[in-house]
């Protein structure tokens, strides 16, 4: 090949809409810049533009329910594509002979050391035809692609001492689009957040995530070092007025010596420059401690989101294996609530063994607790899951919204009122009912908790 390949990345998951930049094909690409020589296009939607003959190569990034959406609806759009298509992402990982309906190649988990393979021997293959008859690409880990009548899934590898790369932020196009969209802190006066992830994987055995997350970044739990978090906080401020930030990580506070390095270096940055930054992190109850909590709020934390699940100790730990003893819930929320830090916890409704009489008593136990934010969301059985191997399910419908989609016993209409009730139950409590009155006069909280309870 004699020029250089020309490669447009594509966001399937309509991450625009709800404001969250696909972090995942960012770093893929910023990655990618590092070591090879293209050039590329960000598209945050399909486009038409996709069809014209100047690009090589399409590399579509996609969850589950996003590939689920565009195999049965677009097809025909996919096929009127001329350059070789890629899929990755959790969706093609957990189903990769599906997205080779809309590809040409599934690639299974970690995008970077295997897309820079591919590239690498598109340019020594000088076409897409070329490259899918190269002997050379059953040789390429973490691949699913058809050759003539034979599908060929190349050996699993995994990549445990991979360095999440520095994120390129510059990529991304419309980020401003993104930051007005950004969901989180409504309850802050002009925010401006995106949201991101401090490292991969999970080393917890939850049967509604696993082994889902391990097939895609394996086993061990890695972390990006804090100065380039630093570096893309402060190119984000500087260029975007960034002030907030959202940590995506299933369990932030799992290790506790990267969270001391960041938190200090959090607090080092606001020392030396004045920069300062509010806040979110996702973790687990058992994983909170006051100290911890104390450093946190130091460093500009403001919210942390608890994965609950339920009050029921038996659906927790047996049916949802979450490990999660139950003196830890109130005794976080309350190292939490100490250091002024606000807690949202995250609850399923639609468990196989609970009926109506006991799903509502159980939306009534969690109104009572001191937490100052929840959301209800249906219990899924997603495929890839331990869960949807139990379930025998093999298709994304829906992610944890969708009472038609419920192991529960009870009608899909009822399960939704259901979901309404918990809703109001929880922020009409005496705990919480001046703090939601409040808001909801607020026209642009009303309107974020609207969203909430509607997805």
């Amino acid at each position: 090949m004699h020029e250089k390949p020309r490669i447009a990345f594509v966001d399937l998951n309509q991450g625009l809409k709800t404001g969250h930049v696909n972090i995942g094909l960012l770093e893929i690409i910023s990655f990618l810049k590092k070591e090879l020589d293209f050039s590329f296009r960000f598209f945050d939607r399909l486009s038409p533009e996709l069809f014209s003959r100047r690009f090589h190569i399409v590399a579509f990034s996609a969850c589950g329910l996003s590939l689920e959406q565009q195999t049965k609806k677009n097809r025909r759009f996919f096929s009127k594509i001329r350059a070789l298509k890629i899929a990755g992402g959790p969706g093609p990982t957990v189903q990769p002979e599906k997205a080779l309906a809309i590809s040409d190649i599934s690639v299974l988990g970690e995008g970077e050391p295997t897309l820079k393979a591919i590239i690498e021997l598109f340019i020594e293959s000088g076409s897409a035809p070329g490259l899918l008859n190269n002997t050379g690409l059953q040789d390429v880990p973490n691949l699913c692609f058809r050759r003539k009548s034979e599908i060929i899934r190349t050996k699993r590898e995994f990549f445990p001492e991979l360095e999440i790369p520095r994120t390129d932020w510059g990529i991304a196009p419309n980020l401003e689009k993104y930051i007005k969209n950004w969901p989180y802190l409504d309850y802050l006066k002009k925010r401006r957040g995106v949201s991101f992830s401090s490292s991969r994987s999970c080393p917890f055995q939850c049967t509604f995530c696993q082994p889902t997350v391990e097939s895609i970044f394996g086993r061990k739990l890695k972390h990006k070092r804090v100065d380039f978090i630093l570096s893309e906080l402060k190119y984000l401020k500087k260029h975007h007025n960034i002030n907030s930030f959202m940590l995506h990580d299933d369990s932030f506070t799992v290790n506790e010596d990267y969270v001391n390095s960041f938190c200090n270096s959090l607090i080092k940055l606001k020392e030396d420059s004045g920069l300062s930054f509010d806040w979110i992190c996702n973790t687990r109850a058992d994983l909170v401690k006051p100290g911890l909590a104390r450093l946190m709020r130091q460093a500009g934390c403001v919210e942390v989101r608890l994965g609950i699940e339920t009050l029921d100790e038996e659906n927790r730990n047996k049916l949802l294996r979450k490990a999660l003893p139950q003196g830890t819930i109130k005794e976080a929320i309350n190292a939490l609530k100490q250091e002024r830090i606000k807690t949202l916890g995250f609850f399923m409704i639609g468990f196989p063994n609970k009926g109506l009489w006991e799903t509502l008593r159980e939306i009534w136990k969690i109104s009572g607790l001191s937490l100052d934010l929840a959301t209800f969301s249906v219990l899924t059985a997603l495929p890839g899951t331990e869960l949807g191997k139990k379930y025998k399910k093999s298709t994304f419908s829906s992610y944890y919204t969708s009472s038609k989609d419920s192991l529960s016993g009870i009608p899909p209409f009822f399960l939704k009122l259901l979901k309404l009730y918990a809703f109001i139950a929880f922020y009409t409590h005496p705990k919480r009912f001046l703090t939601t009155l409040k808001q909801t006069l607020k026209i642009k909280t009303l309107f974020y908790k609207l969203k909430r309870l509607l997805e």
